[in-house]
């Protein structure tokens, strides 16, 4: 997988949180970090779509 921001090489890494443990890709360079969720909602948006006030998907 390559960095959208700077074109290097991503690695699948675990990640913790308070509300435990999970995986994302980091950039070996910038260290750009992007999970599912992430590259789900840039995709949506690339794509035209638009969110709500309350911050969701409209759905279109």
């Amino acid at each position: 997988m390559k960095c959208d921001r700077c074109n290097g090489m991503m690695i699948h890494e675990q990640f913790f949180c308070p509300n435990g443990p999970f995986f994302s890709w980091r950039c070996l360079i910038c260290g750009e970090v992007v999970d599912q969720t992430i590259i789900e909602n840039r995709d949506y948006q690339s794509h035209g779509g638009e969110w709500d006030r309350r911050g969701k998907k409209s759905k279109t």
